[in-house]
């Protein structure tokens, strides 16, 4: 053993030589080894070895986690309503991190915790709400009725878990589970009032009554239907109870009576059927209804106002807005679906613009077909949505937060800088008593202009800058190696993951929608519209291809970036980059002063 004294010193030697070539790990695994190759119980190239295996050990795990959190993220197309105008916006619920958010261009706009969503209400067409405590309501109108019920079923199994005051779990498939009972409490035949105040018309449905909804199918299709399940779509609805605000009224009528909820008026009437022959037993039917919805009502008012007790962010809901009830109507308004102002498309020219695929060859634009879906048509503040956003949009952002990626993996003296910083704040530590950190969390940088000294301008950022320039002054380039970061992406790799994840889906809809289309076309003109929304079809599917694999290039760049940094998974780009962002310009000023 008396000669592995050179041979360890040559060892340690080469070992700091190659640190940059050291796969990136975390401090604790990199101390360890570190601590076996100064004892002899590794060699350098084992150490490497080892290093290489634990660093693909770590980017599996990290990856699976990865994709463990994307298969518990649901991501819809749908347009909000917003200062007189729809603007199109991805909205994901994100059952890992217990988050509803607003995605707008790869930008999370708004972040709303699970625990705020108070109630979500139905609205006509393809129109819903969701209500929030402390914030106001979103007016939303989903891409399909199939969107809109799996967004009102995801969106109430939330309400479940807040006011029972459990936490929405995740199955191993990725699905939420809800911790509400699904056995039908009453089932029977109702009619529903249809077509506003002035109407006569009542719509049989077959009914059925569960702990939180209140489930109506056409006649017939009941026996499929639980309350987990989804039902069938056409002229079906839900009506979901758990708002805490929902209640029912018996009506002068002895075989009506109506359930109210947040923002809509349901009025039912109770048929002649064979159980109901006679008035009285339409009254006891008409009763055994209301008593079942009111003990749901009153049971869910009870558990929210107990779950309001216990939080501590008291506040008063958004006002009611909107028409989406069945007995309210908006005012009066000069349709000529105003429509002829802000739509410029004669009555007659309609039928055939909508076989147009491409605005370019005189078809229908993007707003134009949005302000046509609403139900309210085109009004002279509302006539057009925000700007569509397609892939085009999409991949300049992905590009940046590549190059971002790219920059910060291999920025040298920004790895240099943080040595140094550590180095620094350690000695801060040893002289205050503390023991000595063995690394930081990168959005600590942000605050280092906020840590002062006796002198109130002297920060530990002057500190850091001044040492740089004192021992190693080429550090000083490091604003220059990292240049992609002048300005803080306002997207986020979460964002537009989402907004990706939202094009694919929406393409299977419409190549879904053109074999369907295609069996029943017929004549000249459906044949050209079908041709032409195939080569439509075509290119997208390349584009959107292309846009895929860089996303996914993009997500395994920031998840190595991670792993390099030691940052935690669910760390958000936005935030991450945020913080060297603002840290970068910080540290060009306090250089500029020493200057």
């Amino acid at each position: 053993m008396q000669g592995s004294g050179p041979k360890k010193k040559d060892d340690l030697s080469r070992m700091d030589q190659g640190a940059e070539d050291l796969p990136q790990l975390s401090n604790e695994m990199q101390l360890s080894i570190m601590k076996k190759v100064k004892s002899g119980e590794l060699s350098i190239e084992d150490a490497l070895h080892q290093a290489k295996q634990a660093r693909e050990q770590l980017l599996q795990q990290m990856s699976q986690a990865w994709e463990a959190q994307q298969s518990s993220q649901y991501n819809f197309s749908v347009h909000k309503h917003g200062r007189y105008r729809w603007q199109k916006r991805v909205l994901q619920l994100d059952f890992k991190t217990q988050m509803v958010c607003s995605i707008e261009k790869g930008i999370v706009k708004r972040q709303l915790a699970f625990s705020r969503v108070k109630s979500c209400d139905d609205g006509a067409g393809s129109r819903f709400s969701i209500s929030f405590r402390d914030h106001h309501d979103y007016e939303l109108e989903a891409r399909s009725q199939v969107d809109k019920h799996k967004i009102m079923q995801l969106v109430n199994q939330i309400i479940y878990g807040n006011i029972y005051s459990q936490p929405v779990e995740v199955t191993s498939e990725g699905h939420p589970e809800s911790p509400t009972p699904s056995q039908s409490i009453l089932e029977g035949v109702l009619l529903l009032h249809r077509g506003g105040l002035a109407s006569f018309k009542w719509v049989k449905y077959e009914a059925q009554l569960h702990p939180g909804q209140l489930i109506l199918l056409p006649m017939g299709r009941l026996a499929t239907v639980s309350a987990e399940s989804s039902p069938p779509f056409n002229n079906s609805k839900v009506i979901h109870l758990s708002d805490g605000d929902t209640r029912v009224e018996r009506s002068h009528s002895l075989d009506t009576f109506t359930l109210i909820t947040h923002k809509n008026e349901f009025q039912f009437r109770v048929p002649i059927t064979s159980i109901t022959k006679g008035p009285m037993s339409i009254v006891q039917e008409r009763d055994a209804w209301v008593q079942a919805i009111d003990r749901l009502c009153k049971d869910w008012k009870r558990k929210s106002q107990f779950m309001l007790i216990q939080d501590a962010d008291l506040s008063v809901p958004g006002g009611k807005r909107g028409f989406g009830g069945m007995g309210r109507r908006p005012p009066p308004v000069e349709f000529e679906d105003i429509f002829l102002k802000s739509f410029p498309v004669q009555p007659g020219e309609l039928k055939d613009k909508l076989f147009i695929v491409n605005a370019a060859d005189g078809g229908l634009s993007d707003e134009q077909i949005t302000s046509l879906r609403s139900p309210q048509g085109p009004t002279g503040r509302a006539a057009h949505c925000g700007p569509i956003h397609d892939g085009e949009d999409l991949q300049p952002l992905i590009d940046q937060m590549i190059r971002m990626c790219a920059a910060l993996q291999g920025a040298g003296s920004f790895l240099a800088m943080l040595e140094y910083l550590l180095v620094v704040g350690n000695y801060l530590n040893r002289n205050a008593g503390k023991a000595a950190a063995r690394g930081f969390r990168l959005s600590s940088l942000s605050k280092l202009s906020q840590l002062r000294g006796r002198d109130k301008d002297f920060t530990l950022l002057h500190a850091l800058v001044e040492q740089i320039m004192l021992h190693q002054p080429g550090l000083l380039l490091l604003t220059q190696e990292l240049a992609e970061f002048e300005t803080a992406p306002g997207a986020s790799i979460q964002g537009l993951t989402a907004e990706v994840d939202v094009l694919k889906k929406e393409l299977q809809k419409v190549v879904h929608y053109r074999r369907t289309n295609k069996r029943g076309s017929s004549g000249d003109q459906r044949h050209n519209f079908s041709k032409e929304l195939k080569m439509v079809i075509g290119k997208y599917k390349t584009d959107i291809s292309v846009l895929s694999k860089k996303c996914d290039e993009m997500k395994k760049l920031y998840c190595d970036l991670l792993v390099k940094f030691g940052e935690p998974i669910d760390q958000d780009s936005q935030e991450l980059f945020g913080c060297i962002c603002q840290f970068l310009h910080d540290f060009q000023k306090v250089h500029a002063e020493f200057q």
